[in-house]
């Protein structure tokens, strides 16, 4: 009963710090980004039109009839000669109910409870599977991944993550108990997701294919996972069809279908250039600037620290202190350099902004995991790394100025539920140097994430 207690007392005090620091982050009303700047937009005027459209007005269309000038840059469709924006529509939603009622207090409630219930679901994922440090996990989920950065911006990435957070854990409780309902419970959280960012259908998909590795004779498991997500996603893309006329709504149809979009906009993203494939996936996994040798030492020396720890537990004959504690070193001159670069920069990339990356992917062999929960870290792994592999593969772009790669943020706590396993593992026949290795790599996470 009362480590129940001490756990729930925790739940608190991480929402009340998150929330003073949204707080502090939204009061003032200037916004990271156009894009966090566009949803307090879509909040006045959902206020203003009094919940009754999500079309936004345009102050200046007397004197441009023509709507050749918006100030919206391109993130809008025109639909019957009115304006909607690129973004999902229930955090803004959601948020100006608060807004109406409590002001500038409402802004951080959604992105709060997104990182919060985020931390909570990789916490008890942990439990789970009974990892090592378990309790950490629930601070780590936050202030050691970008989850702390998207927390405290009027943004709708926490909300995916938590979506994303559940659903796994939602299949992996299925897997281990037998139970039915929770994988139907998983289900209806990703297809909720669905609703927050366009990239939950590519998560949705990695967790099929996850839940098809893990259980693969169990279609009890399947057909429930089809019918929560099914029975999430109906009622998401009803609701964006009434209120925008396309299920896939403003965030995915336009994109996608090229539904409402002008044939030009006055302002043309990166000025109208292409962005090379190559440029797009470096982006979304480290950070090199052009002609910065600072940067480029750095992404090297992360690399090749990571590689020599995922060799080193990998093949027999390099686990050895020696290769890790090498590893941890190089690393952590990476992630120096890194942070000495985050004063000045964001810093976009998974690589760049996760540390325990390295241990995350050091693929645990059959014969040395746990049969119990084996099932759980195979799902996992699969929808982590589908994931990632997809991303990299088919999405049009790599996000702007952001800090990490947002469009990946379900990713980190995957990836750091993956690092707790790898060293929960490892720690018996290494126990003195799993515990070096992850406290230090988490050290790094640490520092990363403040200096955002």
């Amino acid at each position: 009963m009362q480590k129940r207690a001490n756990i729930v007392y925790s739940y608190i005090l991480l929402t009340i710090v998150l929330f003073a620091l949204g707080w502090l982050a939204q009061s003032s009303l200037t916004f990271f980004s156009n894009d966090t700047g566009l949803r307090f937009l879509q909040i006045r005027e959902l206020i203003a039109h009094r919940w009754l459209t999500f079309a936004v007005d345009y102050p200046a269309r007397f004197l441009d009839p023509e709507l050749a000038h918006p100030p919206f840059y391109y993130a809008y469709s025109l639909l019957n000669n009115e304006f909607y924006l690129y973004i999902t529509p229930f955090l803004p939603l959601l948020t100006s109910f608060a807004y109406t009622v409590i002001g500038r207090w409402g802004l951080p409630l959604l992105p709060v409870l997104g990182g919060v219930l985020t931390a909570v679901a990789t916490y008890k994922l942990g439990v789970l599977t009974q990892v090592k440090h378990a309790r950490w996990l629930l601070w780590a989920a936050v202030f050691a991944t970008p989850v702390l950065f998207y927390s405290l911006e009027l943004w709708d990435h926490t909300l995916a993550a938590a979506c994303a957070m559940w659903a796994i854990y939602g299949l992996a409780h299925g897997i281990r108990s037998g139970r039915w309902q929770s994988v139907v419970g998983g289900g209806v959280a990703a297809g909720l997701g669905l609703g927050q960012r366009p990239e939950m259908y590519v998560f949705a998909i990695a967790l099929a294919v996850g839940l098809l590795v893990a259980a693969p004779r169990r279609w009890r498991l399947w057909l429930a996972y089809i019918g929560g997500g099914v029975a999430a996603t109906l009622p998401v893309w009803w609701l964006q069809y009434r209120w925008v006329g396309h299920p896939l709504g403003m965030a995915f149809a336009p994109h996608l279908f090229d539904y409402g979009r002008p044939q030009t906009y006055p302002v043309l993203p990166y000025s109208g250039m292409d962005i090379p494939p190559a440029v797009k996936i470096g982006r979304l996994l480290l950070y090199i600037e052009a002609r910065d040798a600072a940067t480029f030492l750095a992404a090297l020396l992360v690399i090749i620290g990571a590689f020599i720890i995922v060799f080193a537990l990998r093949v027999p004959r390099w686990r050895q202190r020696r290769w890790l504690y090498s590893g941890l070193v190089l690393s952590g001159l990476g992630y120096g350099l890194f942070l000495w670069q985050a004063w000045a920069n964001l810093l976009p990339g998974v690589l760049t902004t996760f540390p325990l990356f390295s241990l995350a992917l050091a693929y645990i062999d059959r014969d040395d995991d746990s049969e119990a929960t084996r099932p759980i870290y195979q799902l996992v792994l699969v929808t982590a790394l589908i994931f990632l592999g997809v991303m990299l593969a088919v999405w049009p772009t790599f996000g702007g100025e952001q800090w990490g790669a947002r469009y990946l943020l379900p990713l980190y706590p995957l990836l750091l539920f993956l690092a707790f396993y790898v060293a929960t593992i490892w720690e018996r026949p290494l126990p003195k140097t799993m515990t070096m290795l992850l406290g230090g790599l988490l050290l790094f996470s640490l520092l990363l994430q403040l200096s955002g």
